[in-house]
């Protein structure tokens, strides 16, 4: 019976500001109700000790998965704070924000309102469209019962539970399966061992996979549910990704270069797809193409990675498409394929609120569920693409690195701390010395000013010395 109330006790932890003495004996009388009511509540000034670390001691509280909930007490110092990241506030709320943007169910972070202003409810930008509770003095509710049930996991309004769709819903819809049918094709004359028959197989692929995605484009532009039939398209599009990661794959298994072979037949019509034209909704309209080709770049470079094919990858690089841009043909560098999804970033990104640094991020992550990369090889791709760009006077948008916080490294540049991995990941970038590397960042630093890089106007400035374990490359020998 113990072990049963036991594992049912919430255990949360409150985080506030010390605003004033009186808020302070707020605060701790709330939590001291609190435990009385069987709520574990971890607090300060009761379990942050003598000798102990104060960033460490926030951190653990915020990431701990023993917490179930943090409670965000807001008045208008910790909101002034936060938005400055002044203070332990300041550091407390990069750490939680970083945890919010990282997770899906966002609902470990409950922000308690306790004053208004003429704007209404006080709260710092981060928490700004989150769903709070009201603790104000205002607030015309108690709203304590309802926290210590939303704590317990106990809702006053249960949700029914799901029933089975009705039989009149059955379709004779089939799924999908010439392209995995071709993709078999391709694995029985990878088996061959015949180059040229290889490379006439995956051409062949490529170019059906590319026509099935162009066909896809949106030949309407309807601004108030458009955004919904860009992300229904990229969903549809879903088999023939996996159709591209699997012949990806099989061919870079085969040789790394034998997919660079292949590959213009794959994204050259996807670019030309949606170049600009005279018609203003065009961009929009190719917002679906534009996002499975700029997916499937981060799908290869992965690959190659993920194979140690850095080479190769500083090869794709260097791989020139032909653009009609401006209705001249010309050649362009791969990483030209970039382009802002202003369906995604802006369209549903304000309809919905969503106030998202990266709604296509977001999008990239829900959909890397391959057992072949990780959402954390496209992060890592996605900034050595970024940083080869950078380093070469080129142009792309890490979106993806809005996952990792301040205090992240990338798995590829941790494995970076050893000299021989290094060497590999130095090729990538056409380079050969740990000093080479550090000068052109530098250099790339001070030109861009990196310090104050940001993927969109509301994200904070990304740490990219953390990102690419600066200090620590090359240290194992």
């Amino acid at each position: 019976m113990t072990n049963a109330i036991k594992s049912a006790t919430p255990r949360i932890f409150i985080s506030y500001s010390w605003s004033s003495q009186e808020h302070q004996e707020r605060v701790i009388e709330l939590a001291s109700r609190l435990r009385a009511d069987g709520v574990d509540v971890l607090l300060d000034v009761w379990d942050f000790k003598e000798g102990q670390d104060k960033h460490t001691f926030m951190e653990k509280m915020v990431l701990d998965a023993t917490v179930s909930k943090v409670l965000v007490l807001v008045d208008r110092q910790y909101a002034d704070k936060a938005d400055s990241k002044t203070g332990g506030v300041g550091t407390e709320t990069q750490i939680i924000s970083s945890e919010l943007y990282a997770k899906v169910e966002q609902t470990k972070f409950i922000p308690i309102v306790l004053e208004h202003d003429e704007n209404g409810p006080i709260l710092p930008v981060f928490l700004k469209s989150r769903k709070y509770i009201d603790f104000s003095p205002l607030s015309t509710i108690d709203h304590y019962q309802y926290l210590v049930r939303l704590l317990f996991n106990k809702p006053l309004n249960e949700k029914p539970p799901l029933g089975k769709p009705p039989q009149y819903l059955e379709t004779n819809l089939q799924p999908k399966t010439r392209f995995l049918s071709e993709t078999h094709s391709l694995k029985k004359v990878v088996s061959s061992n015949s180059a040229g028959s290889i490379t006439a197989t995956s051409k062949s692929i490529y170019r059906d996979l590319a026509k099935e995605i162009i066909s896809a484009e949106i030949l309407t532009f309807q601004k108030e549910n458009h955004d919904e039939e860009v992300l229904d398209s990229i969903h549809d599009l879903k088999v023939v990704q996996n159709s591209f990661l699997e012949t990806t794959s099989q061919l870079i298994d085969f040789d790394p270069n034998a997919a660079l072979v292949s590959i213009r037949e794959y994204f050259e019509p996807l670019l030309k797809a949606y170049q600009p034209t005279s018609n203003p909704y065009k961009t929009y309209q190719t917002d679906n193409i534009a996002f499975i080709a700029q997916e499937s770049l981060l799908i290869l470079g992965s690959l190659l990675i993920k194979t140690e094919a850095f080479s190769t990858f500083g090869n794709l690089t260097r791989t020139y498409l032909l653009s009609s841009k401006n209705s001249q043909i010309k050649n362009v560098l791969i990483t030209d394929i970039y382009k802002n999804l202003p369906s995604l970033e802006q369209l549903r990104n304000q309809r919905l609120n969503l106030n998202r640094i990266s709604v296509t991020a977001d999008i990239l992550k829900e959909r890397a569920d391959s057992s072949l990369i990780s959402f954390e090889d496209m992060i890592s791709t996605d900034l050595v693409l970024f940083l080869r760009a950078l380093f070469k006077g080129d142009h792309w948008v890490p979106r993806t690195i809005v996952y990792k916080s301040d205090y992240d490294s990338t798995e590829l540049f941790i494995r970076a701390e050893s000299s021989s991995y290094l060497k590999g990941v130095l090729s990538a970038f056409d380079m050969y010395s740990t000093e080479e590397f550090k000068k052109t960042f530098e250099e790339a630093k001070e030109n861009y000013r990196l310090s104050n890089y940001r993927i969109s106007s509301n994200s904070w400035p990304v740490n990219f010395k953390n990102l690419i374990n600066y200090e620590k490359l090359g240290t194992l020998k």
